[in-house]
């Protein structure tokens, strides 16, 4: 069976280029029909193909199958999404960009810092204390900074690439902020204000607003008021509510809109759009 599947993805293939039309997009849908079991052939191909027209059909047919996959988790996940849930999300997010991304080596890396900031905490730690030890490794050891210089750059929003480059926006920071903190047993929820984004215990929310833009910097009510108002818009004690993982994911992608639309991609624009509504409807 795998041996016929091998051969009909290459056959397939070679018709991406045909001289008719109708012939090669009947051969890149009926790629896209395989699935995610034509995958890691089409992914082989990808990186040892030579030809850029083909490779950029390839990288579109994979997107394709990536995307069906990501939409039916949506369906799935969204009003019982739960931060494990939202970690795999956003690396399948970052996938429709990067093909050949291992969601396991990322999630390898979140496991190891947090092997490391148990270093500098105990069993016995406040929850302050976490919060020294994790601010400590996450920006004096592997260096997390805000991306201010170029704020609306995709790659803040593409989890993998926050990692690799270890910089990005105020949801992505705290994303990778919550991951870390929930493997060491500290549970954290996001808190969405206008213009920003910030978090605050789980359990007893509004205790502490933390600012993972801004190194891990605890903030008060006032200073999240003054937040809001420099964002122009009137506070209200909405804005300090928890907000769920299904918010979060939905920044997420509105950040990649939005993104695009500063780049003038209407394609890429369109793409990410389409999946908001997914999320939020």
């Amino acid at each position: 069976m795998a041996t016929n599947l091998y051969s009909e993805v290459q056959s397939l293939i070679t018709l991406l280029d045909d001289s008719s039309d109708v012939v090669a997009k009947l051969a890149r849908k009926r790629l896209v029909e395989l699935g995610v079991a034509a995958y890691p052939i089409l992914l082989d191909t990808y990186l040892d193909y030579s030809g850029i027209e083909i490779k950029e059909i390839l990288h579109k047919i994979m997107r394709d199958i990536r995307l069906n996959r990501l939409e039916k988790e949506i369906i799935s996940l969204r009003d019982n999404m739960d931060l494990s849930e939202l970690e795999r999300l956003a690396f399948r997010i970052a996938q429709l960009e990067y093909p050949s991304l291992n969601i396991f080596s990322y999630k390898m890396q979140l496991d190891q810092i947090s092997v490391k900031i148990r270093d500098y905490v105990t069993i016995n730690s406040s929850k302050l204390e976490l919060i020294q030890g994790i601010n400590w490794y996450l920006y004096n050891k592997f260096g997390l900074v805000p991306n201010r210089s170029n704020y609306y750059d995709p790659q803040n929003s593409y989890l993998n690439r926050v990692l690799d480059r270890k910089k990005g926006i105020p949801v992505t920071l705290s994303l990778v902020y919550m991951l870390v903190a929930e493997r060491l047993g500290f549970r954290l929820s996001g808190v969405g204000l206008p213009g920003h984004f910030l978090l605050t215990d789980m359990n007893n929310p509004g205790k502490f607003y933390l600012d993972a833009y801004n190194e891990g910097k605890l903030i008060s009510r006032y200073d999240c008021e003054k937040i809001v108002e420099r964002a122009g818009v009137t506070f209200e004690d909405k804005y300090l509510k928890p907000v769920g993982t299904r918010e979060i994911l939905s920044r997420i992608l509105r950040n990649l809109m939005f993104a695009f639309k500063q780049e003038e991609n209407d394609e890429q624009k369109s793409f990410y759009e389409n999946l908001v509504n997914l999320v939020e409807n």
